[in-house]
Order: structure tokens, then C-alpha cells, then sequence
């Protein structure tokens, strides 16, 4: 394991950790998934199966990225992604490429966006030269999916609604080109 990611302390209690983290009951046993031996068992979910692999790997990415880190420490805008799935016996071994940026900075960009974007928001002071739609483009490359999480607990709504909702009215993002 990476120093970058925490280490959870397997205990298996996987469903119990991610109820207290998340809120979330998610119909599982056994424990994280980092070897065979920590295998988690699934035994229901209402969408596919790589749905729920992307979903167990954005929390436990989101444990060991962030909760379990000191807060300088901590990551954000994690998107977990599926590189490969293999089948290991009785077992599938999915692997992920993981990408995130250190919180501090993700926090900051977050908060310049929202404070500037639509009000002469000059990247050129930040020593970027970009075009508005360039900076659209990479800001909606960087919170594209965030909905998925949601989505993938049942919602009901498709990530793009969730998405739409989520950023307009929790991070109060207004123009309506960027939430498109």
C-alpha cells in the first residue's frame, strides 16, 4: 500500500464503517478488499456490479484519502475509475486508478470559482493564460460525475441531474453554461 493512502484497520466490520462514515447501509460483509484474505461480500445491489465496485472504491478511497488523514494531509475532487476486472478463483480483483489533488487546493479552486467565475475572473493573475471556455472546460472536467456517488445509492435520478442540482445549489454555482 501506497503512503499516500491511510490504512484502514480491518476489523470486519466494512458495513458498520461505512453506515458510520457515510450514512450509507450497504448490503455487505467481510471487510476493505485489499487482498484475498479482506475480501468484501456483496450480497445485494440494486445496479450493476461495476456501479458498485466504483461506488466501494470512491468510500474507501474517500476513508483513506481523507478521514483518516490529518487535515493537511487530506485529499478532494477524488474520481476513482475502473482499470481492469479479473476473475481469481472464486473472487473478482478489480483495480483503480485513482485521481485526486491535495484538499487545500481543491478547496481553493472550489472557492475562487464561486467567489469569481461570472465577475472578471482573471486566471492570468494565477499566471494561467485561458480563454472562458477553456476555464469552463477544465473546472467541469474536475467536478464531472460528482453525482455519481448519489446515483449509485439509489437516488433515483441519473448523475447528470444530481450533478446539475448538486453544484448549483450547494456550491452555489450560478452560471448556467458551467452547470450544463
Amino acid at each position: 500500500m501506497s503512503k499516500l493512502f491511510a490504512t484502514i484497520k480491518d476489523k470486519g466490520e466494512v458495513r458498520k464503517n461505512i453506515k458510520d462514515v457515510f450514512g450509507l447501509d450497504l448490503d455487505i460483509s467481510g471487510s476493505w478488499g485489499h487482498d484475498e484474505q479482506s475480501a468484501v461480500c456483496v450480497h445485494s445491489f440494486e445496479k450493476s456490479k461495476e456501479e458498485f465496485f466504483t461506488l466501494f472504491a470512491s468510500l474507501r478511497a474517500n476513508i483513506e484519502l481523507n478521514v483518516l488523514k490529518p487535515p493537511n494531509e487530506q485529499y478532494g475532487g477524488i474520481n476513482p475509475s475502473i482499470k481492469s476486472i479479473e476473475k481469481v478463483g472464486d473472487y473478482i480483483k478489480v483495480t483503480f486508478l485513482i485521481e485526486a489533488m491535495p484538499k487545500a487546493t481543491y478547496n481553493e479552486l472550489i472557492n475562487e470559482y464561486k467567489e469569481g467565475y461570472g465577475n472578471g475572473w482573471n486566471v492570468k493573475d494565477r499566471g494561467v493564460s485561458m480563454e472562458k471556455n477553456q476555464i469552463k472546460l477544465a473546472i467541469g472536467g474536475m467536478l464531472q460525475d460528482i453525482g455519481k456517488i448519489i446515483y449509485r445509492t439509489s437516488d433515483g435520478r441519473n448523475h447528470s441531474e444530481i450533478d446539475y442540482d448538486y453544484l448549483k445549489n450547494e456550491i452555489k454555482i450560478k452560471d448556467n453554461d458551467a452547470l450544463e
